[in-house]
């Protein structure tokens, strides 16, 4: 009896020091594994650089403005981008240039690629005062960059406009298939909310969520 009290005492401690091993060689493995995962996790959730995404609107005058004309008023948008990180080079590039016709798309001059990836973008109608004519081809303009930065991986952090223009800037928006949630509408529409535009203005504290008709 004494001799096999004896054997499972020595059994049950030949157990628990193959345990004791197994887990002080495993467990620092699956400690040292996880600090490294979630210090990679951070690193690729850390936000991308800022740039901001310029665009100014300008009528031409007297352009294609013959008899009977339909093309007129030609308005310019033109485009540039630049980092604002003031430890990263932020030159401005000059993108390009988008031509409308009658407040439709018409031309457009392209001067360099949309080089910003994995980043957030803050696109800004860079004018104090926006004529009418001018309000549809920067709403056109400003999905067109939204969609560069989509297809670029990029965050769109902001989209600020003139605090005199907004109303007028969100009712443009709606020929481009972007409505404010919850706003009274003549003709009611279904919203998707994971495609959404947030639109501000520049200091007058005016923000909507717009968000894409489907």
């Amino acid at each position: 009896m004494p001799a096999q009290v004896s054997l499972r005492m020595f059994q049950r401690k030949s157990v628990l020091l193959t345990i004791y091993i197994c887990v002080a060689l495993f467990v620092p493995n699956v400690l040292c594994n996880g600090l490294a995962k979630s210090r990679l996790y951070s690193d690729e959730e850390r936000p991308g650089a800022m740039v901001l995404v310029l665009l100014t609107a300008e009528k031409v005058p007297k352009y294609l403005n013959y008899t009977d004309s339909n093309l007129t008023p030609v308005v310019r948008v033109k485009v540039a981008y630049r980092e604002i990180d003031k430890n990263r080079d932020n030159t401005q590039v000059h993108y390009e240039d988008l031509w409308y016709a009658n407040g439709n798309p018409a031309g457009m001059v392209r001067h360099h690629h949309f080089d910003p990836q994995h980043c957030q973008i803050i696109l800004r109608v860079n004018q104090q005062q926006v004529d009418e004519c001018e309000l549809e081809p920067l709403a056109n303009a400003l999905v067109r960059l939204y969609l560069d930065a989509t297809l670029n991986d990029d965050v769109m952090y902001s989209c600020v406009v003139p605090n005199d223009s907004f109303d007028g800037i969100v009712t443009a928006f709606r020929s481009q298939k972007f409505f404010a949630a919850g706003m009274p509408l003549d003709i009611p529409v279904t919203l998707d909310p994971s495609i959404t535009l947030p639109l501000h203005t520049v200091s007058s504290g005016r923000n909507l969520i717009l968000e894409f008709e489907i």
